[in-house]
């Protein structure tokens, strides 16, 4: 039976004290942990706001009532807002969770969230300086915990850059965004980004493909097809994950509730897409896409393996999904997090995913220090070679 966790008794709205001075505008921080709260200011800075689809109000929504309010975690929402106009200038979604013994505070994302940052306000570009004092101001509305940790930040968030870089040791993660601008007419996009030999070698297996059958790509357009593909989706990526000895989130009925929840055939508004290409009526590639303001993210690709690898159904079915995504007038397609060789293929470019950690209590600030000095190591190689000398010799001790 699904358990349901109580929210620790200490979050609600929790207004700082107010901060004026002469160069910065004065501000407040409230805490929310119940979106009956929270909502209406987030509709109202969501008119013009920028943000990433993972930080839109209905996949936040459906991330609280699927997955945070089902986990052994608890929610809330960071809200500065303009102390003289009474207007909210930044959310910050988070949540907060045990990791071992340390108490960690970190975007709201619980394996969801491919981008982690705030929702900001159109013409709040703050400067490095008033960032700071504002950070500040945020850490102290803060609960108790031992570490704050916003990871997978972009450098920029739809029109504007993303404010929280301008903190102090804010440092590149491994990790980084492939994501392509596109034309409103494919083909000239298809012939400026994919290199000649990739469009040859595409052509040849969509000719092979359509030797076998009859091929389609069709977006679900019903809730009876959306079943049917996300159903699809969830068997062939099960299989993948199992060739390749992955963990599957789909497996877990929060997450798929979550995901097929996103997906809403005739709502115009829907934020989720599920996709399919088809050899006479069998699926044997599938896509889970989120949209939102102009861009298409494709977050979950699977395809049938067995009989069908040599045709390459997952690279056929992301050209199709591009060439779909160009001609619905969308103008990013967005691979979203992961490095893997086709994706450049097929005209992405890199972009850098970053990370802040801040300390929050005294062993919080052993974690960040930690952190830091390997950081450091591994910017010099010299000490990087002296490091793994030592834990060698370390082992070789333990063992004799």
């Amino acid at each position: 039976m699904t358990q349901h966790y109580r929210p620790m008794a200490w979050i609600g709205h929790r207004p700082v004290a107010k901060v004026q001075t002469h160069s910065v505008r004065a501000v407040r921080v409230a805490a929310f942990h119940d979106l009956a709260s929270v909502e209406p200011l987030w509709q109202q800075i969501a008119q013009s706001a920028d943000c990433s689809v993972f930080q839109d109000l209905a996949v936040f929504k459906a991330w609280v009532l699927h997955i945070a309010m089902l986990s052994p975690v608890d929610w809330f929402v960071a809200v500065l807002i303009d102390v003289q106009t009474g207007a909210p200038l930044m959310l910050l979604p988070l949540v907060l969770r045990r990791e071992g013994s340390l108490r960690v505070i970190e975007g709201a994302d619980l394996g969801v969230a491919d981008f982690v940052g705030p929702v900001t306000a159109r013409g709040f570009a703050p400067t490095r300086s008033e960032m700071l004092v504002y950070w500040e101001q945020l850490k102290a509305a803060l609960p108790p915990a031992d570490v704050l940790r916003l990871s997978k930040m972009p450098a920029r968030i739809g029109r504007t850059r993303n404010p929280l870089l301008l903190l102090c040791n804010v440092n590149r993660t491994k990790l980084s965004n492939f994501k392509t601008d596109l034309d409103a007419d494919f083909d000239v996009w298809y012939g400026v980004n994919v290199p000649q030999k990739i469009r040859d070698d595409l052509k040849a297996r969509r000719r092979k493909l359509e030797k076998r059958g009859r091929v389609e790509f069709r977006t679900a357009e019903s809730d009876a097809e959306a079943d049917a593909f996300f159903e699809a989706l969830i068997a062939q990526r099960h299989s993948r994950c199992v060739v390749l000895g992955r963990d599957d989130v789909l497996t877990d009925e929060r997450y798929r509730g979550f995901y097929r929840d996103l997906v809403r055939p005739g709502d115009p508004n829907s934020p989720g897409i599920v996709q399919v290409l088809s050899v006479d009526g069998e699926i044997i590639a599938a896509g889970y896409a989120l949209i939102f303001n102009g861009s298409y993210h494709m977050i979950f690709p699977a395809f049938k393996a067995d009989g069908w690898r040599n045709y390459s159904p997952g690279r056929l079915l992301f050209l199709d999904a591009i060439k779909w995504a160009a001609s619905n007038n969308f103008k990013c397609f967005d691979f979203t997090i992961g490095g893997e060789a086709f994706k450049r293929d097929l005209g992405a470019e890199e972009y850098p995913l970053y990370e802040k950690l801040a300390a929050l209590s005294p062993r919080g600030k052993r974690v960040v220090y930690v952190d830091r000095m390997r950081r450091f190591v591994r910017r010099n190689p010299s000490l990087a070679r002296l490091s793994a000398a030592m834990r060698g010799e370390a082992a070789e001790e333990h063992v004799w």
